[in-house]
């Protein structure tokens, strides 16, 4: 029904859709809010957020940007209908660049391990030491936590996170991961997936 073309539309590497109407584009320039029926929104440094390898996901029905190693969330909209957003800060989540919603939970990774953050608002480290750098949810409750040199699986079960599978040798830096039906993608750079 609708082409989006031209350059503002180029090098789109995700997309994302929190909201009935609401498509977001993680593009080499930027993330694009498109409302259906309206014109764009960039989101950038105008916005708040500085980008760099951005990566977006829905958590608690709001897009959740992680970029540069920050996790940034929206504030609500000013009265001109422009987005902006506020790093969120726990001591727990320096560096990040892995991010997955999993079952309602948002799930970090840094270089201290995968930390899972509660709807109740808690934080608790459920993978220490293990240096992911992207994660994809696979379903409601298991995880792939893909670094360069292994791949794990993680799920969650009435006792909390575990790995459930045997750690798979890593295939090369994971620049960018799409989720497939019971699948990961992962690029791992210029004609390599």
């Amino acid at each position: 029904r609708t082409a989006l073309t031209g350059q503002e539309y180029g090098g789109v590497v995700s997309l994302e859709s929190s909201a009935p109407g609401v498509l977001w584009a993680v593009t080499d320039a930027g993330l694009l809010k498109v409302l259906y029926g309206q014109p764009y929104t960039v989101v950038g440094r105008s916005s708040g957020v500085s980008i760099s390898w951005p990566q977006l996901v829905s958590w608690r029905g709001r897009p959740v940007i992680v970029s540069g190693g920050l996790i940034y969330d929206p504030l609500p909209e000013g009265a001109l209908g422009i987005p902006r957003y506020k790093p969120i800060f726990d001591r727990s989540w320096t560096g990040v660049w892995g991010v997955a919603e999993v079952g309602g939970r948002l799930l970090v990774a840094t270089g201290a391990g995968i930390s899972c953050a509660e709807p109740d608002g808690g934080t608790s480290l459920v993978l220490p030491g293990f240096h992911a750098e992207r994660l994809v949810a696979l379903d409601e409750a298991t995880c792939l936590a893909i670094a360069p040199d292994s791949i794990a699986a993680i799920r969650r079960g009435p006792a909390g996170w575990s790995e459930c599978a045997v750690r798979a040798d890593g295939v090369g830096y994971p620049y960018v991961v799409h989720s497939g039906p019971s699948s990961a993608w992962v690029e791992l750079g210029l004609n390599r997936v």
